[in-house]
């Protein structure tokens, strides 16, 4: 990219020259004098008149005037207004200026340019004399620069020494950052207060009116980077040029002159200005930073690829100096890099050749050798032929040349349906509530004329009703009249209701309870009761209780005018009329498809029903929406019976239905294709990518690579391209595992924008433990980055992953996230995959612990072929290994000459993975017993024994604890039996001896013990025991502290024993594993809830409130001191019980309540 630099006093540019300078000024300034602005034009003259003379030697008033006429005759030279654009003519204004500053320099002395200074500085400007955002803004600064800079030394000190007295007598902020650039004094050993860094030191701080600024950007490029970097890394100091008068590309090349100046890498300074740019500007400044092949060019670009600006840079990189950015590229694999720039890395070896590519790294080292071999392995792998392919990847249906498929269209008319919708009539027909005490309720129809007259009579807020087209009821109207009089007053094509809206609107809130002829019209006119904001969840109830099916035409406009907001509210109305429209929605609002499914799912029958007709139809777009429908419908066992149900039902009406829905809707699921393949984005390149791999052998080439991502691009995300199933089918497990997350990460590091969301859902039809580890480490990042929207869709690809690991994960976001929305999306999935098992959420947290491929005896082994080594678990589920002697490593060790190096690979690959998933586990499932201690949880023997004691992951934990057998799972029942396991899984009592007791089939419940249910030397004796073995628990139990109420506490419902009690606020963040949760109504927090329950069953809520509170999201605020103030015991977490009081809550509920803020209290504000 050419640009020149700014000049500097030591890199001062061409010498002053008058003549050429004077030759160069004329010529660039005549275009813009004959574009002078009209009142200006005597003076553009007067210059034009002036350009045809010799050149003068203007003194200092001679050279004011000359200014001043010029900046009047070509404004794009003046300062500009602030908050005004750059001029147009304002590239050819500066280069003009600068010529005339070097002109007048060199034919007058420096000295007749420094009496001008007051009329080139920043000067304020317009009606509150405001000063420009940057110097930059003020298009002759560089003018000035190039002149000074190239004076005599002499002339030049004695300018500096003019500047150094008008900053003394002016020490502003403007000035110092104007004078010090346009001094540009890099002299070595220079020493004075115009010093760019003297003045950064004086004048880099935060502004004063503004968050951030570009003030100082000018005197910080003119900084070695390594000078600069306290303040380039300063947040208030934003490298935004868009506004500036100096255009991005000199800007950088004064960074890479300055940096070379210096003798450093320019790449810091450059990735500054890069974060900042903004359009074709981030292209300039990227291709800048590859232009000086700094070492660390393209490691510092990667956060940018994901940027298409930057990726153009990338591509001109790539055609102009392939041999470099190959070598860059390999250098810069760690990490996310590789997914980066490993399709480009395939692309350059696509486009040069293997040999060429390998040749452009051998330049770089072994190193760089190596790992080009790596990746172009993949290539290498022997490849299937095409015979073996899956013969959808064969013959794409949707790379067929296009044939018209003639679909039968048939004219049915709707079987009916009953509606049912299950709302209580006593519940939603209860006047005591708001929406009958705020709106106007006639009495009766033969009310309504009075009413009519009143509400057109009437007058609120100074204003009234305009006048009727026709004459308002007189009284003795038969109410059929005066209603049908009111329909026209209310005509939702003619009516503005905003005029009606404090006259009429009282009539619409309180809808459900008018006279029926009236509440029927009122409900019709769906505009005007959506602009009164009726409350749904009341008014829709009342409507289908009073009205049944005569409520459903205007429930359905209703809800079709808003799905994403309605659809939730008719969740549970079973009626054929919302049919249509929750087709429309799922087929054409996304925001809605997820609430349009859950009512498709919720009544098959009725959809089916409704919709067979429309899809058999003829073509428009009620026929797509019920395709698109029943086809949801149909990849679902009860949507299927009630497809064929409906199908069943119409054919009796019309034998041709089958063959009509085979025709179109009911099809062959491999030929429901798009008319053309998909376009790909570019960052796919199916070399760079994991290639599938046959179970019956050979890799998947590229052809074939690339039909599969297309398929999985225009795959429905509910109704999944029915090709996708038998390729995975036919490919190994951890081979479309690999490549679905290669997918994932490519997409990452391309920017992750909405169009390739579809490799996100693509996990969720190929992935496995890989693509679990990626996605659930992505979520979380998006959830601290505030992306909630992108973490809550990756929440439902964890879903749709669906495997003990993915729902182990989701588990630990909804248990562990600091993002409030994200805890409850993953919980909402968690329930509905319970659901699914016919469990409840806790009942399947126990079945989700992974096995992490651990054998029954809750090890793993691993060969590095002689070598072998053992895998173990500590107290927190941390793993560790041990050699062939038994020996404990605190981590594998690196392979030997002497090992087989496939096998040592692959023993480092499963270590390195089972590290990784174990830390997830330990956190959850460690948090998961101690809650189950505190809250005295138990479970059947059933339960107990297969998914505590014998599972291969959790009997780390499980043996280092001691259970109880318990008659009941009462919190006032003792254990009758207690017991630990030992290692070969047999129960010992506190003695160590042996219990003969197959627990299995056992009679009761099996719980962990509180010491509360142990007498004190049974405590004793099971420390002991625990002692003598050396047995860390994973959390205290045998030493848990207890607490109680005082009598006095015990008989009321609030307590202030820890009122004042300073902490430290992230300590209240942390207790959600302690069976504490932040997350109430408010998104602000002040106060921590734990549902208790009583011995009768009874659930209350104990609240522990504090000061000053802190928000939901994460973050910093909030994690300082916090004031504790009362513990109240509440019925649904305001207020306090009204009946219960803290004496009756059973003793270890009542000590693990205490707990919490006891600990808090002992903790302090450390």
């Amino acid at each position: 990219v050419a640009a020149a630099p700014l000049p500097t006093r030591t890199r001062p540019g061409p010498p002053l020259d008058p003549a050429a300078d004077w030759t160069a000024f004329a010529r660039l300034v005549r275009p813009l004098l004959a574009a002078a602005p009209e009142a200006a034009r005597r003076q553009a003259d007067t210059l034009v008149a002036r350009l045809d003379r010799e050149p003068p030697a203007p003194d200092a008033a001679a050279a004011r005037e000359w200014l001043e006429t010029l900046q009047a005759a070509c404004p794009a030279m003046d300062q500009r207004r602030w908050g005004d654009s750059p001029d147009r003519h304002g590239p050819a204004a500066r280069a003009a200026f600068a010529h005339f500053a070097r002109w007048l320099a060199g034919r007058s002395g420096a000295a007749v340019l420094v009496a001008l200074f007051d009329r080139l500085r920043p000067r304020p400007m317009g009606t509150y004399d405001t000063m420009p955002p940057s110097i930059w803004d003020v298009p002759t600064t560089t003018g000035v620069r190039a002149a000074l800079v190239a004076a005599p030394e002499a002339e030049y000190d004695a300018a500096l020494a003019a500047g150094l007295r008008l900053h003394a007598a002016d020490p502003g902020q403007d000035l110092a950052l104007w004078l010090a650039h346009v001094l540009a004094d890099d002299r070595p050993g220079a020493d004075h207060a115009l010093r760019p860094a003297a003045v950064l030191d004086r004048y880099g701080g935060p502004p004063p009116y503004y968050p951030h600024s570009h003030a100082a950007v000018p005197l910080i490029l003119d900084l070695p980077p390594s000078q600069a970097a306290p303040w380039r890394e300063a947040a208030h100091h934003k490298a935004g040029l868009a506004t500036c008068d100096v255009p991005v590309a000199e800007a950088a090349a004064t960074a890479v002159d300055v940096a070379r100046a210096a003798g450093e890498p320019a790449t810091a300074t450059l990735v500054w200005l890069l974060r900042d740019a903004v359009g074709a500007d981030r292209t300039t400044v990227a291709r800048i930073l590859l232009d000086t092949r700094a070492d660390d060019a393209l490691a510092a670009l990667l956060p940018f690829v994901g940027t298409k600006l930057v990726r153009d840079a990338l591509d001109a990189g790539d055609a102009a100096f392939p041999n470099w950015m190959l070598q860059g590229y390999l250098a810069a694999l760690e990490g996310r890099g590789e997914a980066a720039y490993g399709p480009r890395i395939a692309a350059l070896a696509g486009r040069h050749g293997a040999e060429a590519a390998r040749a452009f790294a051998a330049e770089g080292g072994p190193k760089l050798a190596g790992r080009l071999d790596r990746l172009l392995a993949e290539g290498d792998r022997p490849q299937a032929p095409p015979e073996a392919w899956p013969a959808l990847l064969r013959d794409p249906p949707w790379r067929r040349k296009a044939t018209a498929r003639e679909r039968i269209a048939l004219a049915l008319t709707p079987i009916p349906t009953p509606v049912a919708h299950g709302f209580a009539a006593d519940a939603v027909l209860d006047p005591d509530c708001y929406t009958y005490r705020s709106g106007h309720v006639v009495a009766g129809m033969d009310d309504l004329v009075a009413a009519i007259r009143e509400t057109e009579a009437a007058v609120h807020h100074d204003q009234a009703l305009p006048a009727p087209d026709e004459p308002v009821p007189e009284p003795g109207t038969p109410p059929d009249a005066a209603l049908a009089w009111l329909g026209r007053r209310l005509d939702p094509d003619g009516t503005v209701f905003v005029q009606f809206y404090f006259h009429y609107g009282p009539w619409f809130s309180a809808v459900g309870w008018q006279p029926e002829p009236l509440a029927l019209l009122l409900w019709s006119r769906t505009d005007f009761l959506r602009a009164r904001h009726i409350y749904w969840r009341k008014v829709i109830p009342q409507m289908l209780v009073r009205f049944g099916e005569r409520a459903v035409p205007g429930l359905a406009a209703v809800v079709a005018a808003d799905p994403a907001d309605h659809l939730p509210h008719v969740a549970t109305v079973d009626a054929a009329g919302l049919a249509p429209v929750a087709a429309r929605a799922f087929l054409r609002i996304k925001k809605a498809r997820p609430a349009a499914a859950a009512w498709l799912r919720a009544h098959p029958v009725a959809a089916a029903l409704r919709l067979v007709p429309d899809a058999l139809g003829p073509a428009g777009p009620e026929r797509d929406a019920a395709d698109a429908a029943l086809r949801f419908l149909a990849a679902e066992p009860a949507g299927r019976a009630a497809f064929d149900a409906a199908l069943a039902a119409y054919a009796e009406q019309d034998p041709p239905v089958r063959e009509a829905a085979a025709s179109g809707v009911d099809g062959d699921p491999l030929e429901q294709v798009p008319a053309k393949p998909p376009k790909l984005p570019a960052w796919i390149v199916p070399a760079a990518l994991p290639r599938p791999v046959l179970r019956e052998g050979g890799a998947l080439p590229d052809e074939a690579v690339t039909v599969v991502c297309e398929m999985l691009a225009f795959s429905d995300p509910l109704v999944p391209y029915a090709g996708i199933a038998p390729v995975r089918a036919a490919c190994t497990t951890d081979s479309v595992d690999a490549f679905a997350a290669a997918l994932f990460e490519g997409w990452l590091a391309a920017g992750a924008n909405a169009a390739g969301e579809w490799t996100m859902r693509a996990l969720a039809l190929l992935g496995g433990e890989t693509c679990t580890r990626a996605l659930t480490r992505q979520i979380r990042a998006w959830g601290q980055a505030g992306l909630k929207p992108r973490a809550k869709a990756g929440i439902a690809v964890l879903a749709g992953i669906g495997s003990d690991l993915a729902l182990m994960n989701l588990s630990a976001i909804a248990e562990k996230n600091p993002t409030l929305q994200l805890r409850e999306a993953a919980g909402a999935a968690i329930a509905e995959a319970a659901a699914a098992r016919g469990l409840d959420e806790v009942d399947l947290a126990d079945r989700l612990s992974p096995d992490l491929g651990l054998d029954t005896r809750g090890g793993l082994d691993l060969s590095f072929g002689e070598r072998r080594f053992r895998v173990g678990f500590d107290e927190t589920l941390r793993p560790f290994v041990r050699d062939a002697e038994g020996r404990r490593l605190a981590a594998l060790p690196r392979a030997t000459r002497g090992d087989d190096p496939e096998a040592a690979r692959a023993a480092g690959r499963l270590w390195a993975g089972l590290r990784k998933d174990a830390e997830a586990a330990s956190r959850l499932q460690v948090t998961r017993l101690e809650t189950m201690l505190a809250s005295q949880r138990r479970v059947a023997p059933a339960v107990f024994w297969p998914f505590f004691a014998a599972h291969p992951l959790v009997r780390h934990l499980a043996g280092r604890l001691v259970w109880g057998l318990y008659a009941d799972a009462a919190p006032t029942t003792r254990p009758g039996l207690v017991f630990r396991l030992a290692e070969d899984l047999s129960l010992t009592d506190a003695g160590d001896a042996g219990l003969d007791l197959d627990l299995a089939a056992a009679e009761g419940v099996v719980g962990l013990v509180h010491p509360l249910h142990l007498e004190p030397d049974a405590l004793a004796a099971w420390g002991t025991l625990f002692g003598d073995y050396e047995i860390a628990q994973p959390f205290l139990q045998l030493g848990r502290e207890t607490y109680a109420f005082t009598a006095a506490e015990s008989a009321r419902a609030e307590t202030d024993r820890f009122d004042g009690v300073r902490v430290a606020g992230r300590r209240l963040r942390g207790l959600r594993g302690q069976g504490w949760t932040t997350d109430a109504a408010s998104e602000h927090v002040h106060d921590v809830r734990r549902p208790v329950t009583l011995p009768d069953g009874t659930g209350l809520v104990c609240v522990l409130s504090f000061e000053d509170g802190f928000w939901h999201s994460p973050g910093s605020e909030g994690d300082g001191i916090q004031t504790l103030r009362e513990l109240r015991l509440t019925d649904a977490g305001w207020g306090v019980a009204e009946r219960h009081r803290f004496r009756d809550l059973d003793p270890v509920t009542a000590s693990e309540v205490l707990r919490t803020p006891s600990l808090l209290a002992a903790a302090g504000a450390e």
